[in-house]
């Protein structure tokens, strides 16, 4: 099993029985060691951690659910499956292994930017997770498994560059 975190969800990954969990998951605050953080007292620090884990945690179930609902309207080979969501708390996900390797970084980002440049109104969004790496698994002919779609406008994306996006190459 192998344990990933993103911005509003984790991801519990069992490569060999092929799927993924994906649940919210509150915010890592980084924040918790600074001098603002150690000026305050316990309920104030108890309050702030609560709020913070319920912002974060909303955002990842929205998320499952747009994830969800964007598999169900295209179910298209760019993307991973989505099996199953349980009331969005948990959605199963065929596994593929994420891009690890850094090197692609540039490429990837240069063959986005020129799928994107004809409406970058469409992107601007949520651009990141277009292109970030680890948001993508490289099959063996160089073509790329979208693995992470649930952001804001990611069904609006899909749906003005889903053929160009599917003619990308990584060599």
């Amino acid at each position: 099993m192998k344990v990933y975190f993103g911005s509003t969800r984790c991801v519990l990954a069992f490569p060999r029985l092929g799927f993924v969990l994906k649940f919210p998951s509150p915010h890592r605050a980084n924040w918790v060691g600074n001098a603002y953080w150690k000026n305050n007292d316990l309920s104030w620090k108890v309050k702030t951690w609560l709020s913070q884990g319920w912002f974060f945690a909303k955002r990842g179930v929205a998320q499952n659910r747009r994830e969800r609902k964007i598999w169900r309207i295209l179910c298209d080979s760019f993307l991973a499956p989505t099996h199953f969501s349980f009331l969005w708390l948990v959605n199963i996900q065929a596994y593929y292994p994420p891009s690890q390797d850094k090197s692609i970084t540039e490429q990837l980002s240069y063959k986005m930017r020129d799928v994107f440049n004809s409406n970058r109104k469409v992107v601007a969004e949520d651009a990141h997770s277009w292109f970030q790496v680890a948001n993508y698994s490289i099959q063996s002919n160089g073509s790329l498994r979208k693995l992470d779609y649930g952001g804001e406008n990611d069904l609006e994306v899909l749906e003005h560059f889903l053929p160009d996006l599917k003619q990308i190459r990584i060599k």
